[in-house]
Order: structure tokens, then sequence, then C-alpha cells
């Protein structure tokens, strides 16, 4: 019993060691990894989005990224992009992953919580994806329907402000150069080019 009490407390004390060691290593740190996920829906209403059927355009965005710090805030990762849209009969899924790279500012030393670390990243994605809709036809209904596939590059400026030693909020403008191509069944396709601008909110842990 001696041994086996000797045996637990040695295990707590170890146990308590690592988690204070831990928690004064910088999250942004050799040998750090980096879990991260942001998540926005959008619901657009009133005669400005709303299509002749008076259908709604909702929209649902998530954004999981994966990182590991090579060098003191120096981050490479997989991220990934999933986004729903859909109106009426309209359904639109569109799923992109790929590599990113980032660089975080901030003393490799100190302790995570309170501290912030402003960032700025740069990603590569594929995608692919699926589009399809209802269409009238001599009052016939029919199903239209699309393959997407394509690329995109994000470049991010943004800062991770530290809740806990593992655990921060991070926010940042992100700006995303796509290119889709749209095919339908049996047809040419069409490559689409666009941009968006984005202000972003997520969370992020550090282990």
């Amino acid at each position: 019993m001696k041994i086996l009490s000797i045996t637990s407390i040695l295990s707590i004390l170890l146990l308590f060691t690592f988690s204070q060691l831990a928690a004064q290593t910088s999250p942004i740190s050799a040998g750090k990894m980096m879990l991260a996920g942001k998540l926005a829906f959008t619901s657009y209403g009133g005669d400005l989005y709303e299509n002749e059927a008076k259908d709604k355009l909702t929209t649902i965005s998530m954004n999981p990224s994966f990182g590991y710090f090579l060098l003191k805030g120096l981050k490479v990762g997989v991220m990934g992009q999933f986004d729903r849209i859909s109106q009426g009969s309209y359904k639109e899924s569109l799923l992109g992953i790929g590599p990113s790279l980032a660089y975080y500012l901030g003393d490799g030393n100190e302790a995570g919580k309170g501290h912030t670390y402003p960032y700025a990243s740069v990603g590569f994605l594929y995608f692919t994806g699926a589009t399809e809709s209802e269409i009238l036809s001599d009052e016939e209904s029919e199903t239209y329907k699309e393959d997407v596939s394509g690329t995109g590059l994000v470049f991010s400026l943004g800062f991770v402000h530290m809740l806990t030693h593992s655990i921060g909020f991070d926010t940042g403008l992100s700006y995303h150069m796509n290119s889709l191509k749209f095919e339908p069944k049996g047809e040419k396709g069409e490559t689409l080019d666009g941009t968006t601008f984005n202000i972003t909110f997520g969370i992020v842990a550090f282990f």
C-alpha cells in the first residue's frame, strides 16, 4: 500500500510539473501544434436577395485547419474549406483542402495566457463540389446538375489573443482568389474567376 501511495503521489507530481512546464511554453514555440476552426451561417432575405419564388438565400461556411511549428513562429499545415449555398431548389456544395504557411510574431519564451500574437498566412486550396437545381420544362420538373472543380489562393492577416495558456481567440482579414470550373453533365464546362474579402473569427487550440 505504501508503494502504491508513493507511486500515486509521484504520478500526480509529475503530471502537475508537466502541466506547469507546458503552460510556461509559448504557444508559437518550435514543436507546438495548432488546431483551429471557424464557422459562419448567413441567411439573406428581402427583395434584394429572394428569388421570384420568395426563397431565401442561405450560406454555411466552415474553415478547419491544423498546423505544426517548425521554428518559433513559423507554422506549416493543412487548411480546409466547406461551403454550402442553398436557395429554393438550387443547392451548391464546395469542399477545398490544401497546404498553408503562416508566421506569428512574438517572443518564443513567454507563457501564452494574456498575450497577443499577430500573424500573416497564405494557403492554396484544391476545390471539388457539385450544384443541383430543378428546372421546369413543359410543366415537368427535371434535375440539372453540374460538377465543380478548381483552385484558390487565400491571404490572411490577423492576430490570436490567448484566453488561457492553450486556447486563443482568432480574428483577422482574409482575401480569397478562386477559379472554379462548372461542368454540366455531358456538356462543355465554363471557368469563372472571383474574389472575396472576409472578416473572420474563430477559436484556436495549441498543444
